[in-house]
């Protein structure tokens, strides 16, 4: 428009021009436009879309004022109203933010049981000095009350959290002008790498990178140890950066933050249950899960908590996860003494067949390689498995009792066929055993008659 006035007209310009802010006394329709003119690139290059409201007050009457004598009355009752006007100048959908809402009370909520220990400190200090954290631990630890936690501070210093589960959210709902944090849990998988979130990551990870390098924009996942211990996880670089595994020797629970989790959740009863708080790395999950449910015998189930672990290998089945299911088979085929060597090296025709058996058995092609079982056999370290000197055993003989069982009861054909004979006679009885509730009170496992008769 200035551009027009300046060349193609005669009307009279601005007494200062159009390039300055004209003086007030100049009200002619010339001064006005260059008046629109000036404020419009004077808001246009604020980099952090911020200004001080003396200085709105005076833009905005200035420019009203313009407006009206160029636009009439009807422009001037417009003017009057975008002056209270509600401006949602948010990129993430109405609906989503209310989802999103609705999930972080929640956190508030669960947050009340929360025990800050020094994993949580140590992540939130992370955050707040990085702009990609990644969280990491097996199950039942506290790495997701971990991140609700740190999320929820992070949120107290003024920081828009944005609960995603993809890439291209981010990329969607990106605010330039906006402290934003986004969170994911369980990041790329719940008990494997998924396949399909590493290809959706794969192609905009440049652009991600782009993004979190803004000082505004952060980002903390939390994933299974076993999907970030995964080969292919190597290309999520960034996620590799800035890592606090709540297993390692810094961030484990203490015996303190231990007694302390176990006095929020049971209370009174957490005096009869703390000796047994070094079993189990879930000693956390297992108090919630006794909170949530004080009809068992507490201190039963904090010595045989197996149906937490029975629910982790159902999902590995229910969810078509045979590789790490077979892995764990085959510790039990091998009486907790699985040694690398039978994987890598060559073997004799006895131990070969057992493996085609088991992957059999596991719903696995009897030629599945061997070297994709160590590599499930690897990523299942610290959450089932241990590996000392080469030979894989589960992370303590309780939980050998319940794979003993457990698959004692869903292979037990295959079980009887082909694991050790000093297994069979130590864990298969021929008299049942009794059980409480859900938690195994012997992990004997009692032989059907019609599977003694074909194996008689």
């Amino acid at each position: 428009m200035v551009i027009l006035l300046r060349n193609l007209t005669e009307i009279p310009p601005p007494t200062v021009g159009y390039d300055k802010l004209p003086l007030s006394t100049d009200t002619t329709p010339t001064a006005d436009l260059a008046r629109i003119k000036h404020y419009r690139n004077f808001l246009h290059h604020f980099e952090d879309g911020k200004i001080k409201s003396t200085v709105f007050v005076t833009a905005w009457e200035d420019i009203k004022g313009a407006v009206k004598r160029l636009g009439g009355l009807d422009m001037d009752e417009e003017c009057k109203e975008l002056r209270s006007k509600h401006l949602d100048q948010s990129t993430v959908p109405w609906n989503i933010r209310v989802q999103i809402i609705q999930i972080l009370d929640q956190w508030q909520n669960n947050d009340e049981y929360f025990v800050e220990t020094k994993a949580a400190k140590h992540v939130l200090k992370c955050i707040q000095e990085n702009s990609c954290v990644t969280i990491t631990a097996s199950s039942g630890v506290g790495k997701t009350a971990t991140l609700q936690h740190v999320v929820l501070k992070m949120a107290e210093e003024g920081y828009d959290v944005l609960l995603v589960t993809n890439p291209h959210n981010i990329i969607e709902y990106y605010n330039p002008n906006q402290k934003t944090l986004f969170v994911i849990d369980n990041f790329c998988g719940t008990y494997s790498i998924n396949q399909s979130d590493l290809y959706t990551w794969e192609p905009v990870m440049k652009r991600i990178e782009g993004l979190i390098q803004k000082s505004l924009i952060k980002i903390i996942v939390a994933c299974r140890i076993q999907v970030y211990k995964d080969n292919k996880f190597e290309a999520l670089s960034i996620f590799k950066t800035n890592v606090c595994n709540l297993l390692s020797e810094d961030l484990c629970l203490s015996q303190a933050e231990k007694e302390s989790i176990a006095e929020i959740h049971l209370q009174t009863e957490a005096s009869e249950i703390i000796q047994y708080s070094n079993l189990y790395e879930c000693f956390p999950l297992l108090c919630k899960l006794y909170r949530d449910n004080t009809e068992l015998n507490i201190t039963e189930f904090f010595q045989n908590p197996f149906s937490v672990y029975e629910a982790e290998i159902e999902q590995l089945k229910k969810k078509e996860i045979f590789g790490k299911y077979c892995a764990l088979a085959l510790c039990v085929m091998f009486n907790n003494e699985l040694k690398k060597e039978v994987l890598t090296e060559e073997i004799d025709k006895e131990t070969k067949r057992i493996i085609k058996n088991t992957c059999e058995a596991c719903r696995l092609q009897r030629s599945t390689s061997r070297l994709m079982l160590l590599d499930e056999l690897d990523t299942l370290e610290h959450t089932f498995l241990k590996k000392e000197n080469g030979v894989y055993r589960t992370i303590h003989n309780k939980l050998f009792d319940f794979f003993s069982y457990y698959f004692g009861k869903m292979i037990i054909q295959c079980v009887i066929k082909n694991s050790h004979y000093m297994f069979i006679s130590e864990r298969f009885s021929f008299k049942r055993e009794k059980r409480y509730g859900t938690v195994y009170h012997c992990c004997t496992t009692t032989i059907p008659s019609n599977v003694h008769s074909k194996n008689g």
